[in-house]
């Protein structure tokens, strides 16, 4: 049963367009937009790092029609930019975060986001008011556990006495991929838990102009996301090394584009070593017009992660009609089939082994367009308008 229009809704986020991370805060942003564009009475409370600065105070601004209140979080680590969505409100966010939530009423209470103490306070707060809540993890950190020591007891403790509270207390639970859902903690709460899958930026399922592949001698690779250990750019330039040192094919670009999280330096030094100066080039941030000029210019995707909750840049190709590699790592390859819309790969197999798996892509153009063709087909099921049609019976009770 659908839900009822006109309903409020309060979406409780970590962090909100244009002061996000990763893919999550355009994730949030589609979810709210599209939500106000099917009438229904939206607001947005996210978290804010303001770097220096224990003192700012919450404020609200209007972004898309829609009133979204940026709440000061304590200030992070500067030389830890994976922090900066992680810490609790300061003072002053959490008295207006207690004010708002106590004389405010909404329908719909939803939490997004395990691991930010910005989402745990605000449940804390929401059943301390006896107001449920629905909540969407979109992944569990591994950070903590790669990094050891007191990073990972400190992440111990919090599991055990605030993350699975949050989980527990919560109406209902939705994952954006199964594997977030195979997680242990997910796992004891299964009844409750649902799937629902991100969905793609509609700017780049109506920018469907490609046609074909270009042919300029130069067969163009792809990837999108912060640089960071986890993200496997490392092995696939290794594969990449293989490719041009062992199966003889130098005629190829890697372009890789993201925010450093403190692993640049290291794989430009790797560039280097593996003399693929001139075949592989690290780029900074950049905007989604020049993103989807790249998409369109490209051979192929690669998603490398060695862990990914879900991959979204892996849809955005795909509506542009790029064919993605993807690895079996990422949430996304859940909802794709190997060989229709997409190719998948064990980031466990040896790297030659990878190398002689993209070679074999490389050649098969036919196929590939054929992948092209079929993942742009593919992206019309991940629309926000169906996507959030999801939601919206997840929080009728529907599986």
């Amino acid at each position: 049963m659908p839900l009822e229009k006109s309903k409020k809704i309060l979406l409780i986020v970590p962090e909100y367009p244009p002061y996000h991370l990763g893919g999550g805060g355009v994730v949030y942003q589609n979810l709210a937009e599209t939500l106000k564009r099917k009438g229904h009475r939206v607001v947005v409370l996210a978290g804010y790092s303001v770097p220096r600065n224990i003192l700012a105070k919450p404020y609200s601004e209007a972004i898309g029609g829609l009133t979204v209140y940026r709440l000061p979080l304590v200030p992070f680590p500067r030389c830890r930019p994976y922090f900066e969505s992680v810490f609790p409100p300061n003072l002053k966010s959490v008295f207006f975060l207690i004010s708002f939530l106590k004389n405010t009423d909404f329908n719909i209470y939803h939490l997004h986001g395990y691991g930010h103490l910005f989402i745990d306070s605000a449940a804390i707060m929401l059943k301390i008011l006896k107001k449920k809540y629905f909540f969407t993890s979109h992944g569990f950190p591994t950070t903590p556990k790669k990094q050891g020591g007191f990073l990972n007891f400190f992440y111990v403790l919090y599991n055990r006495f605030l993350g699975r509270k949050t989980l527990f207390w919560s109406e209902r639970i939705s994952c954006v991929s199964y594997r977030v859902a195979e997680n242990a903690l997910i796992c004891k709460l299964k009844a409750k838990t649902s799937e629902i899958p991100n969905g793609v930026d509609e700017f780049f399922l109506k920018s469907r102009k490609r046609v074909g592949f270009k042919n300029s001698g130069v067969f163009k690779i792809l990837s999108i996301g912060r640089y960071y250990q986890v993200k496997g750019y490392d092995c696939f330039i290794s594969c990449l090394g293989l490719l041009k040192s062992r199966l003889g094919f130098e005629n190829f670009v890697y372009k890789v584009v993201g925010d450093d999280f403190g692993e640049k330096e290291r794989l430009e030094g790797m560039i280097s070593k593996l003399k693929l100066d001139h075949e592989v080039c690290l780029l900074d941030r950049l905007n989604r017009e020049e993103v989807f000029k790249l998409y369109h210019e490209s051979n192929l995707y690669v998603q490398p992660s060695l862990f990914e909750s879900f991959g979204i840049s892996v849809l955005e190709a795909m509506a542009v009609g790029c064919p993605p590699l993807v690895s079996l790592n990422c949430g996304v390859a859940d909802f794709l089939k190997d060989g229709y819309n997409c190719f998948l790969f064990s980031t466990d197999q040896k790297p030659l082994e990878t190398a002689k798996l993209l070679k074999k892509i490389i050649d098969d153009k036919e196929k590939r367009q054929k992948i092209s063709e079929n993942a742009k087909l593919s992206t019309l099921e991940f629309s926000w308008d169906k996507v959030t049609d999801k939601y919206c019976d997840f929080w009728d009770g529907g599986r």
